[in-house]
C-alpha cells in the first residue's frame, strides 16, 4: 500500500508540474505575442504620422515611403460608412455666381487604417492633426487617430476636411488703391492601392488635380460635411469677416481638388 500512495503522490505531483509548465509556457507565449502586436502596431502609427507630417510635400511632388511589418497588424482601407465610432462625413464644395452655382464637387473619403484584435487602446485618442473641419494649415490636412471597438484597435488616417488660405493685396487703378481677397480653397482626396495580399511597404505620391480653376467675383463659398446623423454647411460669410466685404474690389477663389495616392505593396 506505502508503494500505491508514493506512486499516487508522483503522479500527482507530476500532473501539477506539467500544468504549471504549460500555465507558464503559454503565458510566455501570449505574452511575447502580445509584445509583437504592440511593436508592431506602434511602427505602424510612426509611418502613419510621418505620413501625415509629409502631405505638404507630398502636396507639393515630393514622396514618401516606408516599409510595414507584416505579421501581426492588418492594413487596408474603409471606403463606406461603417460601424466604427468615427466622425466621418461625406464633403460637398460648391461655389456661387451671382447667377447661380457655378461648380459642385462631392466626395465619399477613403480612410487608411491598421487594425489589431487586441485592445492596445480603449478610448479615442488624436494622434496627428485637428477634429475640425476647416483648417488653415496644410499640415492639418489630414488627421491621424486611434479607436478602439469591439476588442480592437484601429488606426485611422483621413483627409475629410478643407484648407482655407485667406490673402490680401492691392492695385492701383486711377490713382485708387483697391483691395482685392484672395481664397484658396483645397481639399485632398486620398486614394489607396493595395498591390499585395500581404503588404510590406507603403508608399505616397501626389496624384492629377481633379480641380484646379479660378474663380473672380464669388457669391459664395460652401462647405457641407454630413453622414446619416449630422449636417454642417459653411458659407463664405463664416470664413471671412462679413464687415469688411465691402472693402475689397474682388474676391478670388482657387479651387483645389488634389489626389495623393497611397500604395500598399
Amino acid at each position: 500500500m506505502k508503494g500505491v500512495s508514493e506512486a499516487v503522490v508522483i503522479v500527482i505531483i507530476a500532473a501539477v508540474l506539467i500544468t504549471v509548465s504549460l500555465t507558464v509556457f503559454y503565458f510566455s507565449l501570449s505574452s511575447l505575442e502580445y509584445s509583437t502586436i504592440t511593436s508592431e502596431y506602434g511602427y505602424i502609427r510612426t509611418v502613419f504620422t510621418n505620413l501625415a507630417n509629409r502631405i505638404p510635400d507630398v502636396l507639393n511632388g515630393a514622396g514618401f515611403g516606408s516599409g510595414l511589418p507584416k505579421r501581426m497588424v492588418g492594413v487596408g482601407y474603409l471606403s463606406e460608412h461603417s460601424e466604427l465610432p468615427i466622425d466621418y462625413y461625406d464633403i460637398e464644395i460648391t461655389v456661387y455666381g451671382d447667377n447661380g452655382v457655378l461648380l459642385t464637387y462631392t466626395d465619399n473619403p477613403i480612410r487608411l487604417y491598421a487594425k489589431t484584435n487586441t485592445p492596445i487602446i480603449t478610448r479615442y485618442r488624436l494622434i496627428h492633426g485637428t477634429n475640425e473641419r476647416v483648417v488653415r494649415d496644410t499640415q492639418l490636412l489630414v488627421r491621424v487617430s486611434e479607436y478602439y471597438y469591439r476588442g480592437s484597435t484601429y488606426l485611422v488616417l483621413d483627409s475629410a476636411r478643407v484648407y482655407i488660405g485667406l490673402y490680401e493685396y492691392n492695385y492701383i487703378e486711377n490713382n485708387v488703391v483697391k483691395k482685392v481677397l484672395s481664397i484658396q480653397a483645397l481639399y485632398v482626396k486620398l486614394n489607396v492601392h493595395i498591390v499585395s495580399s500581404n503588404p510590406t511597404s507603403l508608399s505616397a505620391n501626389r496624384g492629377v488635380d481633379i480641380i484646379n480653376e479660378r474663380f473672380v467675383d464669388i457669391a459664395d463659398l460652401r462647405l457641407r460635411f454630413s453622414n446619416a446623423t449630422y449636417n454642417e454647411e459653411i458659407g463664405l460669410a463664416q470664413l471671412v469677416n462679413t464687415d469688411v466685404w465691402n472693402q475689397y474690389e474682388h474676391i478670388i477663389l482657387t479651387l483645389i481638388v488634389r489626389e495623393i495616392n497611397v500604395v500598399l505593396s
